[in-house]
């Protein structure tokens, strides 16, 4: 099983790096289209093909000689954490190359957007999440009512009083949706759960993270208690020597609580994010979710490959002024125009100059682009945006930690400067992040030199080389 997953792995990476070069898919991580592409197909057959066989031909060798006892085990959450994993892999293999399928079958290329990824790969994450706090807890080879009892009661009763919370502060629509998937279960009724569940997701998400979180406290808890009433220590010393006596385990959990707030993250930018679309003309605010964004101008500068329309805002939070930001709207010129080129060259020469020419310059640019769009009959410009964002910190507005207030432009007047703006507002966002720096943390515990286990490797060495000689 082990040896699929590594060979899985290595094929699915050298697969992905076929997807972008070969070209075969449209997409925006298509960067770099070129004629690469069949041989990474050759090398990816080799690669799989192969490896396949050397499984087959060395499955004796290869096959374990433990066995499940119990589903009710440490070793079968391991297995259905494998099986969840490779699952969500297979549903975004699937969906991703879906195109080319419909292709095949009906000569029609077919996309799957981000509902249908969600739609799959939520509940997996769901389970995964749940497995998490389990796999630590449960008792190798088989569980028994007595171990369920004392290391779940706790935990559980973490993770279903954070739901009930979460559902309570949704208000009317979380229990709503709470009894619609109830009563869908019990009448097998699969559409109508599916569709409560995206409304249901974000509190149960919260209460596993909570589940999860109680169940590393929980382990940590009872080792430094232990180390503590066996060799007298204060609880600061019982637990780092806990953690480094064994570092594998406790690094483990250290990567557990970096998996939940990730988890975290998620689930509370993408259930909770604020959104709103509108045009304004300068000294205009947009105001969101107790936000005010205060247009204050705007200024077209011609630098580098690109002309901007940059636009500067004031961002007020619960009435108190937090930042002041800057978003472009960019357009880079088709250089193959030499009208083009010589006004975009003349324009951006005259930066540091009059403020007053250079701003008709560029503004120049614009209808020059408009002129020749018409008479080429396409674009002569590609455009991209430069988002400008607030990030938030500050411990004395906890509601507002880890949030993110985005800006983009998505249009603006080069003459008038009236601009349409998309902001958005992403809660716990920087959980992300944060989820990241302890992952590498726990991993860094894990992977640590260990002496004790450099002893037992280095006894077990010698004990070979005896056997042998």
């Amino acid at each position: 099983w082990n040896m699929i997953l590594v060979v899985l792995t290595f094929c699915l990476a050298i697969f992905g790096t076929f997807l972008t070069r070969s070209g075969i898919l449209s997409s925006v991580h298509s960067f770099a289209t070129s004629d690469i592409g069949p041989a990474f197909a050759w090398f990816l057959g080799i690669t799989f093909f192969g490896s396949l066989a050397l499984l087959v031909l060395r499955l004796n060798d290869l096959r374990s000689e433990a066995v499940l006892e119990s589903v009710l085990s440490r070793e079968s959450s391991f297995l259905f954490n494998n099986m969840v994993l490779v699952g969500i892999a297979g549903t975004v293999l699937l969906l991703t190359t879906f195109p080319l399928v419909s292709q095949a079958v009906v000569n029609r290329r077919v996309t799957m957007g981000p509902p249908i990824f969600n739609l799959v790969n939520i509940p997996w994450a769901l389970v995964l999440l749940f497995l998490v706090g389990v796999g630590p807890l449960i008792a190798w080879r088989k569980a028994t009512a007595e171990n369920l009892r004392r290391n779940f009661i706790v935990p559980g009763l973490v993770g279903l009083w954070t739901l009930l919370l979460f559902l309570a502060l949704e208000g009317r629509d979380g229990l709503t949706a709470a009894g619609t998937v109830l009563r869908s279960l019990v009448h097998a009724d699969f559409g109508a759960m599916f569709d409560a569940l995206k409304t249901f997701y974000p509190p149960a998400c919260f209460g596993l993270a909570a589940f999860v979180l109680a169940t590393v406290v929980l382990e940590f808890w009872r080792g430094t208690r232990a180390r503590m009433h066996q060799y007298g220590e204060n609880p600061a010393a019982a637990l780092g020597l806990l953690v480094w006596r064994n570092k594998r385990r406790w690094g483990g959990y250290v990567v557990h609580v970096g998996f939940v707030i990730v988890c975290i993250g998620v689930a509370a930018s993408s259930a909770y994010r604020k959104e709103l679309v509108q045009q304004i003309a300068p000294k205009g605010t947009i105001k969101l979710d107790g936000y005010a964004m205060v247009y204050d101008g705007y200024r077209l500068e011609a630098q580098d490959d690109y002309i901007a329309a940059v636009t500067e805002v004031s961002i007020w939070q619960d009435g108190r002024f937090v930042a002041r930001l800057e978003a472009q709207q960019r357009a880079h010129p088709n250089m193959l125009f030499p009208d083009l080129k010589a006004a975009f060259l003349q324009a951006k020469s005259m930066r540091g100059g009059d403020p007053g020419a250079y701003h008709d310059a560029v503004a120049g640019l614009y209808t020059l682009m408009s002129r020749l769009e018409e008479i080429a009959g396409r674009e002569v410009k590609t455009p991209s945006t430069e988002v400008a964002i607030h990030k938030s910190f500050s411990l004395t507005r906890p509601q507002r930690f880890a949030e993110d207030f985005y800006v983009t432009p998505l249009g603006v007047d080069p003459f008038t400067g009236e601009a349409n703006f998309r902001v958005f507002v992403n809660p716990l966002v920087n959980f992300l992040w944060f989820g990241g720096l302890v992952l590498v943390i726990g991993a860094t515990i894990c992977v640590f030199p260990d002496a004790r286990e450099r002893k037992r490797l280095q006894a077990a060495r010698a004990l070979e080389e005896r056997a042998a000689a």
